[in-house]
C-alpha cells in the first residue's frame, strides 16, 4: 500500500497532523468543517458535511493502527462525539450537514475573541489558564480571520493549535495525557458558553449513502481502537435505515425526514450502506 511508501507516508501524516491542528478542524468542539479556503489549513469553509465526518474518521483510524499515534485516536473520539451531540437523529440515524453561517455571518459561533475566552474561563472558575489557551491557539499572535462579506465586523480569530500536541506538551514540561486533560477542560469552558450563541442551522434529512459512510466510520474506529460503543452506534443506524428506509418491495430509499421516506434510492446509495 501507498505506507510503504516512505515519501507517501511522510505526506499522508502530514496532510493528517496538519488539518487537525489547524481551523479546519473544530478545536473546542470536535469534527471537521469543509475544507480549508487557505495554504495553511487555518480559515475553513465552517459547514460540516457528515460524509467528510464519516471518511476523516476512518483515515484517522486507518492512521492510528499504522502509527500508534494518541493524537489521532483524540481526534476520533472528539470527531465521533461531535457527530453523537449534533449530527444523530434521535432514531439513530445520521444528520446530514450543519451550515457555515449564522445570522448571515460565516463562522460566527466558532469564532473568537481574546475579551470572550477570557470571559468564558472567568466563568468556568478557570482565569488562571488564559495565557496558556491564549497561546496554544494562536490567538497571542493577532487576529486571523475577517468576514470578506462583512468588513464592519471587527477581526476576530479561527482557534488552531500554534504547535503538535507532544510538541505543547514538553514545551510547558508535562506529559502528552496530562497536556490533553488541561486542553479538555479549557474546551469544555469554551464549548458551554458557544453553546449559548445563536447556532447554524442543520440539515435535518437522513441521507442513506452518507449515512453509510458514517456508518463505516464508527465501525471503523470501533474496532481499531476497540470500542464496542461505537460499534453498536453503527450497528444501531443500520438498523435505523433497514427499518425505516425501505420500500414494501424491499428497494432502499435515498432520503427520510421527520418519520417520512424520499425518493428510492441511486447506487451510490446501496453501494456506501453496503460498504458501511
Amino acid at each position: 500500500t501507498g505506507w510503504d511508501i516512505p515519501q507517501a507516508r511522510k505526506s499522508v501524516i502530514n496532510t493528517l497532523n496538519q488539518m487537525y491542528m489547524g481551523g479546519m478542524y473544530d478545536q473546542v468542539g470536535g469534527g471537521f468543517h469543509r475544507y480549508s479556503t487557505d495554504g495553511d489549513w487555518l480559515v475553513p469553509h465552517f459547514e460540516k458535511m457528515l460524509y467528510d465526518n464519516g471518511q476523516l474518521v476512518s483515515t484517522y483510524a486507518d492512521a492510528y493502527e499504522r502509527t500508534g499515534d494518541p493524537t489521532y485516536a483524540k481526534v476520533i473520539e472528539e470527531t465521533l462525539a461531535y457527530v453523537d451531540r449534533e449530527l444523530s437523529t434521535p432514531e439513530d440515524g445520521f444528520l446530514s450537514a450543519q451550515d457555515a453561517e449564522s445570522n448571515h455571518l460565516e463562522g460566527e459561533t466558532y469564532l473568537w475573541r481574546k475579551s470572550e475566552i477570557a470571559e468564558a474561563l472567568a466563568q468556568a472558575g478557570l482565569s488562571d489558564e488564559l495565557d496558556f489557551t491564549l497561546s496554544i491557539y494562536g490567538v497571542d499572535k493577532g487576529t486571523n480571520f475577517r468576514d470578506p462579506h462583512h468588513p464592519e465586523v471587527p477581526p476576530t480569530n479561527v482557534l488552531f493549535l500554534t504547535d503538535h500536541p507532544e510538541r505543547l506538551a514538553s514545551k510547558y514540561n508535562m506529559t502528552y495525557q496530562e497536556f490533553q486533560n488541561k486542553v479538555d477542560t479549557i474546551d469544555s469552558a469554551l464549548l458551554a458558553v458557544r453553546d449559548t450563541r445563536d447556532q447554524p442551522s442543520t440539515d435535518d434529512k437522513v441521507i442513506t449513502a452518507w449515512n453509510g459512510v458514517m456508518i463505516k466510520g464508527y465501525a471503523d474506529a470501533g474496532r481499531i481502537l476497540e470500542n464496542p460503543t461505537w460499534i453498536s452506534r453503527a450497528e444501531s443506524a443500520a438498523n435505523f435505515i433497514l427499518e425505516n428506509m425501505q420500500t414494501d418491495s424491499g428497494k432502499l430509499l435515498r432520503t427520510w425526514r421527520k418519520g417520512r421516506g424520499g425518493s428510492e434510492a441511486f447506487l451510490i446509495d446501496y453501494s456506501a450502506l453496503i460498504r458501511g
